[in-house]
């Protein structure tokens, strides 16, 4: 290899090797921006729902202390006419049902015991005071409480209310709403998928799994995330992203912690970040081309430039060597490079000769 493609080589590899370091650097800051974007996006979508969660805790509380107020609900709760009370308030529960989804409307006795599920009237009688501690403390304090909490129907944005005759307690109610239709209005709302999991030991059916999945706007994905492992218990806050198919998700996890301040599961927010993904590939794209094309470019401009100002006058040089030892004359030099020159001047001295040049002049 010849010493101009030996000097364009390695200074077009130093400068790919310093433009692709740049690429490098300016990529790893433009994912860790993308990330951080990433990460406001999704808490942000994490707080829509858990405003939504708010809302809806507030509508069933308004719902239960109204009906709490209600003398004829507190009549027939005291008088145990079941019958009544369904009469009484069925219309209401599916115009909620409908309208809020509200799921759960359910009154207990003074002791803590289900008297009316008004979705599933025939389904009564067992004892709520030891699985309940919103109600033991509604029965206790007299006073209205909301949150979340398990039921023997699942999990629920629940509120409950005591139902009083003067100063006697009569019983309490509950008035719940279906957290399916809270992660369905937070996915309208942000367009990202929301997945709830339960601790699978508070689960009937939980089997030998760490959580069970309960409420989800896309079971596939929730599950598909659960199999790989991306799904987990954890009191902080978490912030990651999964392949999944073809797509890059966003993932944003956090703790789902009960009425009494139990961790019972965690809610994950699922959002795609296909666009994020393909602007950092597209810029490490354009820092490899760029990389790669300057250094096409230096090798061919040193390649040119080397041979005008460096190997031209070696070889030159080279040739007036010959000529001398073929008894010819020096020459005149061709460059008037410093360099050259001296090497030049040099070989002259050396030959005892003069050059064509100085010859010439001689004969003048």
């Amino acid at each position: 290899m010849s010493l101009s493609s030996r000097l364009s080589l390695m200074t077009a590899l130093i400068i790919v090797l310093v433009l692709g370091a740049g690429g490098l650097i300016v990529c790893k800051s433009a994912r860790d921006s993308v990330a951080a974007s990433q990460k406001r996006e999704v808490e942000t979508m994490a707080f829509v729902l858990t405003t939504a969660e708010a809302q809806a805790a507030s509508l069933a509380a308004a719902q239960a202390d109204t009906l709490a107020h209600d003398p004829e609900v507190a009549r027939l709760l005291a008088a145990q006419d079941r019958t009544g009370l369904l009469a009484h308030t069925l219309d209401g529960f599916k115009r909620l049902k409908a309208e809020a989804g509200v799921n759960v409307m359910q009154f207990h006795t003074a002791d803590i015991k289900s008297f009316l599920r008004v979705w599933d009237p025939e389904n009564f009688g067992q004892d709520l005071s030891k699985a309940r501690p919103m109600l033991l403390t509604v029965n206790h304090d007299r006073r209205p409480q909301k949150g979340l909490e398990m039921g023997l129907s699942g999990l629920s944005l629940r509120a409950a209310a005591p139902v009083l005759q003067g100063d006697s307690l009569v019983g309490t109610l509950e008035v719940g709403v279906d957290l399916k239709s809270l992660l369905d209005l937070a996915k309208t709302t942000t367009g990202a998928d929301y997945g709830l999991f339960l601790d699978a030991s508070l689960v009937k059916d939980g089997g030998g799994a760490t959580l069970k999945r309960d409420a989800a706007t896309n079971g596939d994905l929730f599950d598909a995330l659960a199999a790989d492992g991306r799904v987990g218990l954890s009191r902080e806050a978490t912030f990651g992203t999964a392949r999944v198919g073809d797509d890059t998700l966003s993932l944003f996890g956090m703790p789902l912690v009960d009425y009494s301040g139990r961790m019972i599961g965690t809610i994950v927010v699922a959002a795609n970040a296909n666009d994020d993904a393909d602007r950092v590939a597209q810029l490490a794209i354009i820092f490899a081309t760029v990389a790669l094309v300057g250094g096409l470019a230096a090798h061919a401009l040193i390649m040119i430039t080397a041979r005008a100002m460096l190997i031209r006058p070696i070889d030159d040089l080279a040739g007036k060597v010959q000529a001398l030892a073929r008894g010819e004359q020096l020459g005149a030099p061709t460059s008037t490079a410093r360099e050259y020159l001296a090497v030049y001047g040099a070989i002259r001295d050396a030959s005892g000769g003069e050059s064509d040049e100085t010859n010439g002049q001689g004969g003048a």
